[in-house]
């Protein structure tokens, strides 16, 4: 009869190590949705305008869209620029002027938006294959 006491006993300390191992576990997880949810990693955006063509003083009537889009205005992109300082998402900006018209009063309201995003502390790039002064 010992012999039967014997054998049982590896097969109740695996059944004891297996019961532990799965206590253990539950207790980890519910110490998990208890602690307040790790903070979201940040988004980072950049912010990508690319300026084609000539660039209005107010946006254009809808009405004549049949003939083509519409060209972009000075009005809506110096308020997105400003839109894009002020949201803290974004984190660069980059200007794509490719083939853009842009009058030296144009150039001027760019420059101030420019600054204004680099007053945030927020990086401003521009690429252009070429440019002409006006």
């Amino acid at each position: 009869m010992m012999n039967t006491n014997n054998h049982s006993f590896p097969k109740t300390g695996v059944l004891w190590s297996a019961v532990l191992t799965l206590v253990l576990s539950a207790m980890t997880s519910l110490a998990d949705t208890n602690q307040p949810a790790a903070k979201e990693k940040e988004r980072s955006i950049v912010a990508v305008f690319r300026l084609e063509g000539e660039l209005t003083e107010v946006p254009a009537d809808d009405s004549f869209a049949m003939f083509g889009s519409p060209a972009d205005s000075l009005k809506d992109l110096v308020a997105r620029l400003t839109q894009a300082a002020h949201d803290s998402a974004v984190k660069a900006v980059v200007l794509l002027p490719d083939a853009a018209t842009l009058g030296l009063g144009q150039v001027e309201e760019l420059r101030a938006a420019v600054s204004l995003i680099r007053s945030h502390n927020k990086e401003v790039y521009v690429h252009a294959d070429s440019l002409m002064t006006g």
